[in-house]
């Protein structure tokens, strides 16, 4: 075929592309650590998230826009976070990462990984906790708060809830059809994808012989 591309020549250009990402996350990454050492920030909400926002905005959010919402949840969780854990070691100080871990969450949700978004999450609940204690209560964060959700998350949730009312297919069998109730929201619709999944964690094992059967 005339127009195929050489095997060599894809394999060049995906390390080319892998380099140039890995060169604007060393850029990125510098930047976010250098403003944690110049402006040392402590557990000040307001300033943490300002120096984090620029990772969220400069990477994350533009890796979820360009389908690389995995190579995010995988850079920030396992190298942006680690970074920043090791310097507040050797600077003797905690930075209030309530930002960090909840975008990267995000990015995890997006790739398709639940068990990083609920840890992340959970995290992010305890930063807001220790930060905010006497106006937070553990356990109660938004998770659909933020810039990040607002591009991700609620779009997604509402395009659920329309496909199930219909409004994408245009179908009679619809969600008040099957369940003689309103049609569903958004809202709800998250909050049923959040008990399903506790759901599905906790059941019981299946029999031996049987694992990965649906």
């Amino acid at each position: 075929m005339p127009n195929t591309i050489p095997i060599e020549t894809c394999e060049s250009q995906l390390s080319g592309v892998n380099s140039h990402l890995q060169q604007i996350e060393k850029s990125v990454f510098d930047h976010v650590l250098g403003e944690l050492c110049r402006v040392n920030p402590g557990r000040d909400r307001e300033k943490c998230d300002s120096i984090f926002g620029y990772y969220t905005h400069a990477y994350l959010g533009p890796c979820i826009s360009s389908y690389l919402a995995s190579r995010a949840a995988h850079v920030g969780g396992h190298a942006l976070i680690s970074q920043v854990l090791e310097l507040e070691e050797r600077m003797a100080t905690t930075f209030h990462k309530g930002a960090l871990f909840h975008d990267t969450a995000i990015a995890h949700l997006m790739s398709g990984s639940e068990a990083g978004y609920e840890y992340l999450i959970a995290m992010a609940d305890e930063e807001e906790m220790r930060t905010n204690a006497p106006n937070h209560a553990r356990g109660t964060m938004n998770l659909r708060s933020g810039g990040l959700a607002e591009q991700t998350i609620i779009p997604r949730m509402q395009f659920a809830a329309d496909l199930l009312n219909a409004k994408i297919a245009g179908h009679a069998a619809d969600f008040s059809f099957f369940t003689s109730r309103a049609p569903i929201t958004a809202a709800q619709f998250h909050a049923w994808r959040q008990t399903l999944e506790s759901l599905h964690r906790n059941r019981p094992a299946p029999p031996c012989g049987l694992r990965g059967a649906s």
